[in-house]
């Protein structure tokens, strides 16, 4: 029997199959072996499926689930109801994770509840890496700074991290936010009594690809005022003004952004919503970030 703890590695797939494989083999070369690896199907209309099978056929640590299409949220929360390990890795189904992550991340896990490691770029040349332009460093992972700094000066892509599964008892993510949950979840992370260890290798690979979820302009900033409205919620008093200041300068900057776009596009339906932004703003928050929705 091993003495490794399990590490119940959670992929949620939807309409990626043509990446799946690269993430799975990623899992497959890991340097320890006690992993579980659940591949979570969300509602898929490619060929994840098919895919997905020839993996469970390959190593009996590959567990397949197929639910119906609910959001990346929903995909990662079915996974934690379903994982096992001690750790919870998360991995997209479009990144992969070095061979030896597990390995240097389970070697400074005697006192960690977090283990954070730094990361490279790739494009679809996946031999290709690059160093991102907000790099990591042991100063980010702190209540304040991730309040602060998140998208400004840093963010943690989350397969960087190695997580004790106890964290996610009494955390989920949030289903109403289809972009941003990542953020939130950091929050609520941090608002715990953990220790983070960072290891600055760059043991997490992000793909950036255009067609990706996270280059929808549209879909980002409209959950980013979704996002503010909930984490405002869950602040102490005291870091509610600084969140507020945050926001009105974030969010003007987006107003600037959007003003200009429509100034190019007054015939299209990204003008029609993007103009009713621009005329609601001023409604969009006051004191207490009371977000119009639409």
């Amino acid at each position: 029997m091993s003495h490794q703890p399990l590490i119940s590695i959670i992929v949620p797939c939807y309409n990626q199959g043509i990446y799946l494989s690269a993430a799975l083999q990623s899992i497959y070369e890991q340097t320890i072996s006690n992993w579980e690896c659940l591949i979570i199907n969300d509602g898929a209309t490619d060929d994840t499926e098919k895919i997905a099978q020839q993996w469970l056929q390959k190593d009996y640590r590959f567990k397949y689930f197929y639910k119906q299409n609910g959001g990346l949220s929903s995909a990662r929360n079915k996974g934690l109801e379903e994982a096992r390990g001690a750790y919870i890795q998360f991995l997209d189904a479009d990144d992969m994770i070095t061979a030896n992550k597990f390995e240097a991340s389970l070697k400074e896990s005697a006192t960690a509840t977090v283990i954070i490691s730094n990361f490279k770029m790739f494009t679809n040349k996946k031999e290709v890496y690059s160093d991102p332009a907000l790099s990591l460093n042991k100063n980010h992972f702190n209540f304040e700074n991730i309040l602060t700094g998140w998208d400004e000066q840093f963010a943690i892509p989350i397969h960087c991290a190695l997580f004790k599964s106890h964290l996610f008892k009494t955390i989920r993510f949030n289903e109403s936010l289809k972009a941003r949950e990542d953020w939130l979840m950091w929050l609520q992370i941090y608002q715990l009594n953990i220790v983070t260890v960072f290891i600055n290798e760059p043991y997490a690979l992000y793909r950036y690809s255009p067609d990706s979820m996270s280059q929808n302009k549209s879909l980002m900033n409209y959950n980013l005022v979704v996002a503010y409205q909930i984490i405002y919620e869950i602040l102490p008093v005291l870091h509610r003004d600084i969140l507020y200041k945050k926001a009105t300068t974030h969010l003007g900057r987006l107003l600037e952004e959007t003003t200009t776009i429509l100034q190019k596009t007054r015939q299209s339906k990204s003008y029609r919503i993007g103009n009713f932004f621009v005329r609601n703003f001023n409604k969009l928050f006051n004191r207490k970030i009371a977000f119009i929705l639409f």
